[in-house]
């Protein structure tokens, strides 16, 4: 098998079929609810391969694409970490085992990927990969990568999405409403000042804060930045809070899923950040996106640690497990001879 650094414009139309035809896209699941949106993984790929910061690594066997990935340089957590970060945008393989076989594909790939990357003048290298690709995952481990979060991805689809559309409703000891758009900026700026100390202070679940090489203070602070951004609508498409005598005691942002409604004619949230300060928060919330209908269905990303959330979504009637994934983390920097190549 040969490694090549760029795509030949054939040789981009096979990666695009390659990306359609991924059984481990994250989003290959929806089959299980009758929606096939391996029409978006592929423009999702085009997405990433047209990216000015990208660089694009392809294994071919007698011509043709087996195997590629997409890196990106991630300027925004580079400049926080002080670290060159980057990440995986992109990546598939030709499992049909016709030209090559999966798991050689992917051992030279995960080769060709650490290469690049060190070449690149990366740090630190990131990939999020479905939990039971295992032949991806021994690859990626062999090369350096190590597993550093799980999480678990529940679908949550609203069962009565006839129901009237009210801004605010009693759930339990709270009150919860939502906002989207332009309508987060005009929360009360004690919503977003509270949620993001709370961020700030005390959200230690991240894989930033599994990673030994990172620190757990700066990696805190990512995170109250990032919820900082939320509440500018900046970083999120939309938030419902959760609040009791007037106090914000809890959130949850989305990101609205952008080839949805085009490919689907359906409107998918995207999970974001979220928190809980008890009095049943967080499930108030959820029981709200059940009722209130400014969705057809909503994904909820959970750290497999966090299991007062894990318990409330995995037990609530109108959600369903999606997905479990893992975050791949590599370390360039570290001044050791590079992987073996792997055998054959």
């Amino acid at each position: 098998m040969d490694v090549h650094r760029g795509l030949s414009p054939t040789a981009r139309q096979e990666s695009l079929r390659l990306a359609a035809d991924n059984p481990f896209d994250l989003r290959s699941n929806y089959r299980s609810i009758g929606i096939d949106r391996a029409g978006e993984a592929a423009e999702r790929c085009s997405d990433a391969l047209d990216d000015p910061r990208a660089t694009t690594v392809a294994v071919t066997e007698g011509g043709v694409v087996v195997a590629f990935a997409v890196l990106a340089h991630d300027g925004r957590l580079s400049s926080h970490f002080e670290l060159g970060c980057w990440s995986v945008r992109a990546l598939a393989v030709d499992r049909s085992g016709e030209r090559a076989a999966p798991a050689a594909a992917l051992a030279v790939l995960a080769r060709a990927i650490w290469d690049a990357a060190r070449d690149l003048g990366a740090d630190h290298l990131s990939v999020r990969t479905a939990s039971d690709d295992f032949a991806l995952l021994a690859a990626f481990q062999a090369v350096g990568f190590a597993v550093c979060d799980t999480q678990a991805s529940y679908l949550l689809t609203p069962r009565d999405p006839a129901s009237e559309l009210r801004r605010w409703r009693q759930m339990g000891e709270v009150e919860v409403t939502y906002a989207v758009g332009e309508e987060i900026a005009e929360l009360p700026p004690v919503v977003g000042s509270t949620m993001s100390e709370v961020m700030g202070r005390h959200y230690n679940l991240s894989r930033f804060h599994a990673d030994p090489r990172f620190d757990d203070d700066r990696a805190s602070v990512w995170y109250g930045d990032w919820c900082r951004r939320v509440f500018t609508a900046e970083r999120a498409d939309g938030v419902m809070v959760a609040m009791r005598e007037q106090a914000p005691v809890g959130f949850i942002s989305w990101e609205e899923d952008p080839l949805a409604p085009a490919h689907q004619g359906l409107t998918i949230f995207g999970s974001g950040l979220g928190a809980s300060l008890g009095h049943g928060a967080y499930s108030a919330m959820v029981d709200f996106a059940e009722v209130t209908p400014i969705f057809d269905h909503a994904e909820f990303d959970v750290h497999i640690n966090n299991f007062p959330v894990n318990r409330v979504l995995a037990r609530h009637p109108a959600a369903r497990v999606l997905r479990v994934s893992h975050a791949l983390h590599a370390w360039l920097d570290r001044g050791e001879e590079r992987p073996p190549n792997p055998p054959g």
